[in-house]
């Protein structure tokens, strides 16, 4: 009996927090974080990320896509890097 109790228990607060998710969305109010490489500008709008090493690193991540137009090879390409270049 305690075990269908906590389903039923578990089933209810599953259901209430998908709707909580669901009704923040209907009034706009739910945010998701920006993607790397971008940052909120003065006016709310999104800009390219001010850092400098950070597009530099995201383009060059853009340019190994497009010369090897496999994700895995360019994980392979960025993890060879890594052997020789420690990350900053």
């Amino acid at each position: 009996m305690k075990g269908t109790l906590s389903e039923a228990e578990l089933f209810t607060l599953r259901t209430r927090l998908y709707e909580g998710w669901w009704n923040k969305a209907r009034k706009g109010r739910r945010v998701f974080p920006l993607p790397t490489g971008y940052a909120l500008g003065p006016d709310g709008r999104w800009e390219f990320d001010p850092d400098v090493q950070v597009r530099e690193r995201l383009g060059h991540v853009f340019e190994l896509f497009r010369r090897e137009g496999i994700a895995r090879r360019v994980v392979r390409d960025l993890k060879s890097l890594t052997r020789i270049i420690p990350p900053i």
